[in-house]
């Protein structure tokens, strides 16, 4: 049986912040300009994870729109755009419209973009991946009341296999997204916290499945390189 791996990861832009309340004290001024040096560390560290773990699929959460010549050797075929949505002003100012979020694969697949009509967030990737299974990734609002506009309108694109991953942003834990679970048929893969990464308590950093999707193991990586930990997902195809 062909097995299928997928790395989901928010890089926090680059920035080395391990999320410890110490690392956004001493080092905000990285969110105004981080020095090259740092950012050259941090994606050769990324870099690294992704050799090691040779996922099959990368999900990138937080990843500047300059980064994708950084990975796109290991995985040749990739979608990287600003997360805003080409109607939001913030996809046009100079400190905005480079965020972006990215797929990258060792092999070309299918990929749509879809825009919440809520949220400053917008952008959704859909994945078409092997075996007719549906793969959505994206970045969930901060803001609960905004999060719940989402998960009603992500639900229209669960198919009859599929898998949801992304930053979930639910600070006040997994009971959240009970009603998405069991309006969608979803089940969580993952439980353990990968947020902030010093210390992690918070599980941010999802993958929920249909039940049909046979999960062989989902792992959260210990590797500090952004205030959020990587979490790898196998499944059999």
């Amino acid at each position: 049986m062909a097995k299928l791996k997928i790395l989901l990861f928010n890089m926090g832009y680059g920035l080395g912040l391990d999320g410890s309340k110490k690392d956004y004290a001493l080092k905000w001024y990285r969110y105004l300009h981080c020095p090259n040096s740092v950012k050259e560390n941090v994606l050769k560290g990324i870099k690294q994870l992704i050799k090691s773990k040779n996922p099959d699929l990368c999900c990138l959460i937080e990843i500047e729109g300059a980064h994708a010549d950084y990975f796109n050797k290991d995985q040749p075929y990739y979608d990287i755009t600003n997360k805003y949505g080409s109607k939001s002003v913030l996809s046009r100012l100079p400190a905005f419209r480079t965020k972006s979020n990215a797929v990258f694969s060792k092999k070309k697949l299918p990929i749509k973009r879809h825009y919440f009509k809520n949220g400053t967030k917008k952008l959704i990737y859909e994945v078409s991946l092997p075996k007719g299974i549906t793969l959505l990734m994206t970045h969930f609002s901060l803001a609960k009341n905004t999060r719940k506009k989402q998960f009603a309108e992500i639900m229209k694109l669960i198919k009859d296999k599929t898998i949801l991953c992304g930053d979930f942003n639910i600070f006040a834990g997994l009971q959240e997204i009970e009603p998405l679970l069991k309006k969608a048929n979803l089940k969580i893969i993952n439980k353990t916290g990968t947020f902030p990464a010093h210390n992690p308590k918070k599980a941010l950093d999802l993958f929920l499945c249909t039940k049909n999707i046979k999960v062989k193991s989902c792992k959260t990586i210990n590797k500090k390189l952004s205030d959020h930990l990587p979490v790898l997902l196998e499944i059999n195809i």
